[in-house]
């Protein structure tokens, strides 16, 4: 019996050896991935005033393409280039129906790069999109259906855009369904506040911010090199 209890004892001090010895071996370095992919959803933005004027969103269109190189096993690295409408909207109170009275439209090109941090669970991630984003303005339309404006609106209606080079902080979690072979496929919300503004900001101009806001909701496509 002591024999026995002896040589059960010796056992359980090899394995917890053996184990503390596996353990402290260095694990192999983290082969790095590549992937690249399509994306496309739809945004809603409006411009933030200051002093403050009544907007309404606008909703636009956006697509790109992206490439995304993880680096370790909970992280990566994001790049993408995207093109995006974006612009707001004006109505008469308290009218709320039809076409707006005022409406801008402005198309970007965005040029986000952005870490990626990721949980896995399963073929499931969830993830967490974030950093700064340049963007190039290709164009502006403003649209006007409506009549009686007050000085202060018209005054505002015809300022001549002058930001067209911006620049600001994106980000936005998202949850990724790995399909295997076939890559990646991913939902994802995302916000961007602007740091630069529209307009002129001086001290003789009508409005001393006017930077936009965007929130985007979209879906995308990546494939593993």
């Amino acid at each position: 019996m002591k024999r026995s209890v002896r040589y059960l004892l010796l056992i359980i001090v090899a394995t917890i050896i053996a184990v503390t010895n596996l353990n402290a071996q260095p694990k192999p370095p983290y082969q790095p991935k590549l992937f690249v992919g399509l994306s496309g959803g739809v945004s809603m933005s409006r411009l933030a005033y200051h002093p403050k004027v009544s907007l309404d969103s606008y909703i636009g269109y956006m697509g790109g393409i992206m490439a995304r190189a993880e680096v370790e096993s909970f992280a990566g690295v994001q790049l993408e280039v995207n093109y995006s409408q974006r612009g707001w909207k004006e109505y008469f109170e308290p009218d709320r129906e039809g076409n707006p009275a005022y409406q801008m439209q402005l198309k970007w090109i965005d040029i986000p790069l952005m870490s990626n941090l990721f949980l896995r669970a399963g073929r499931f991630r969830f993830f967490l999109n974030m950093g700064p984003q340049i963007s190039f303005m290709l164009n502006n339309q403003a649209s006007i259906e409506g009549e009686g404006f007050n000085k202060t609106e018209i005054k505002r209606h015809n300022l001549e855009v002058k930001g067209k080079f911006g620049w600001g902080l994106v980000g936005g979690p998202g949850i990724s369904f790995d399909m295997g072979k076939l890559g990646l496929i991913e939902l994802e919300g995302r916000f961007n506040y602007a740091f630069n503004d529209i307009f002129s900001n001086t001290a003789k101009d009508p409005y001393d911010k006017s930077s936009e806001m965007v929130g985007t909701l979209k879906i995308n496509y990546l494939y593993k090199f």
